[in-house]
């Protein structure tokens, strides 16, 4: 039910003034026992306006501030895009990263005048709002005139609400992260994978992360897929193995090197380019607001090539003139030295998603037992879906 959670919410501060008032507990005893915050009175909208003293600003540090400008910058945008991605498998919607990036820099921006922090997303807020089924612009409209709310009322709201009511709600969104991602984990990889993201969450806490910064921004640059959509290279492939004239619809992807979370974006940006779908005649619908959960779409079962169907590319974008809609996708793992959970599920999950709202089926070639069972537990394949050569997953298909 949509209104349990926040019904919870509401009744914790209702019962404890309802305490009170059995208990014959004045506000200010309260107070004094720590269970509210004393009265303290807030800065007028005209006083925070004052605080704007251009004179008082050391014009000669700016340029020493540079170089830590765009460290925020650079960290800003992966701890952003990470949201974004953790955000569109919890929801089951996709998203525009392009987009959802954009927003965050002008939001930052605007900010950064206002004399605001920077920041990106609250992805416990996201999260706790999709699970709690009351993701609408309805909150989005109420958390902005709550936090004016805020400013224009001259006392801190925190002297009149108990305090355990924000360390109860910040308690929850922490339990509930920690529990799935520490805890619950370990049932969508392996145990050495599971070790490791402790030791990363120790580290998170002890070590400072510059080195694996600098080490991830290295190794996302390396490309790790080899995109060929090439109807005459696929025939080469296959020469000899089924007719050649079943394969314009062929979408043959091979991955290399080690696939991790840093990864999932060229991933699926390339596959995505390389596949092509059928425009829909229906309405047309934004890709960042498709629920590839329940989208449905008709697909021909003929392997035969069809270029008289206007196509475009997975993403939405356009496709090239001479491009037919593609019949199945091949995802070669031959030369994957290994891959971890984050990509598997933020990266393949989300593309056999799209391409099952399609009807297209994704076949996974020469893959690793370890990948294996990672692909088989967060249940982006099934055990019928791996072949150990390409020729033989397509002669299976076509057969």
């Amino acid at each position: 039910n949509p209104f349990a959670l926040s019904t919870a919410i509401m009744v914790m501060p209702v019962f404890f003034f309802l305490v009170l008032a059995i208990g014959s507990i004045s506000l200010d005893e309260a107070r004094q026992d720590g269970w509210v915050d004393p009265v303290e009175k807030t800065a007028s909208i005209s006083e925070l306006v004052n605080l704007f003293d251009f004179d008082l600003v050391h014009w000669d540090q700016i340029p020493n501030q540079i170089v830590t400008w765009i460290g925020m910058v650079f960290i800003v945008a992966i701890s952003s895009s990470l949201d974004v991605v953790a955000i569109e498998i919890d929801m089951g919607t996709k998203l525009d990263i392009n987009h959802e990036l954009k927003t965050v820099g002008w939001s930052n921006v605007v900010s950064g005048l206002l004399g605001g922090y920077t920041g990106s997303y609250i992805f416990g807020q996201t999260i706790f709002t999709c699970r709690s089924k009351t993701n609408s612009r309805v909150v989005g409209v109420c958390v902005i005139l709550a936090e004016i709310a805020i400013v224009v009322v001259p006392v801190s709201v925190m002297s009149y609400v108990p305090r355990f009511f924000l360390a109860a709600t910040l308690f929850f969104v922490a339990l509930d992260l920690m529990l799935e991602w520490l805890v619950l984990a370990y049932r969508k990889m392996c145990i050495r994978e599971w070790a490791v993201v402790w030791l990363s969450f120790l580290a998170i806490n002890l070590v400072s992360l510059d080195l694996a910064l600098n080490f991830m921004l290295s190794y996302i640059r390396v490309p790790i897929v080899d995109d060929d959509t090439d109807t005459s290279a696929e025939l080469e492939l296959l020469e000899g193995t089924v007719q050649t004239g079943k394969h314009a619809g062929v979408a043959h992807f091979e991955f290399c090197g080690y696939l991790f979370f840093g990864s999932a974006v060229q991933i699926l940006e390339t596959v995505q380019k390389g596949v092509y779908v059928r425009k829909s005649n229906g309405t047309k619908q934004s890709s960042s607001t498709v629920n590839y959960l329940d989208l449905q779409l008709s697909h021909e079962s003929s392997f035969l090539p069809n270029r008289d169907v206007p196509v475009q590319c997975l993403d939405g974008t356009p496709a090239p003139d001479d491009a037919s809609p593609t019949q199945y996708v091949v995802m070669d793992f031959t030369r994957v030295a290994g891959m971890d959970a984050t990509a598997a599920r933020g990266a393949f999950l989300i593309l056999k998603k799209y391409c099952n709202n399609h009807a297209i089926p994704v076949i996974f070639v020469n893959v690793r037992p370890d990948i294996r069972a990672l692909l088989l537990k967060n249940g982006i394949a099934n055990t019928t879906d791996f072949f150990p050569t390409a020729e033989s997953a397509i002669a299976s298909y076509v057969s």
